[in-house]
């Protein structure tokens, strides 16, 4: 199931090069620590065998499509969970003033009104 766009003729920018400067980044700090960099690609195992992920051929990574967007990722440690590591997709990245988060439609918003919460009570 695909996504609901706010108009349907959408286009992302080429933004796989900040994606790949990123992932240098991540790389830099993997390599940095052996453990993390091991916890981080189980992860990326994970997402691979369950079939969230793929690795892409050649043929297909050259080809330019208008609803392309390399989606940068990095490691997050919480010191309440020692030992835990959280892989995290940052769709909120912007390249040329525009991120994956702001192109789809946004649904309804869930959450109580706080004020409606205390009056109530």
């Amino acid at each position: 199931m695909g996504l609901l766009w706010k108009t349907p003729d959408i286009e992302f920018p080429g933004n796989r090069a900040m994606a790949e400067r990123r992932l240098c980044s991540t790389e830099r700090v993997l390599k940095r620590d052996d453990a993390l960099a091991e916890q981080y690609k189980e992860i990326i195992d994970g997402y691979v065998a369950k079939g969230h992920a793929r690795k892409l051929t050649p043929d297909e990574s050259a080809v330019p499509a208008k609803k392309q967007w390399c989606l940068p990722h990095h490691a997050v440690l919480n010191l309440n969970k020692p030992g835990k590591v959280r892989m995290v997709m940052d769709a909120r990245a912007k390249y040329n003033n525009v991120s994956l988060n702001d192109k789809p439609l946004v649904g309804p918003d869930l959450l109580n009104n706080l004020c409606g919460v205390l009056l109530r009570f």
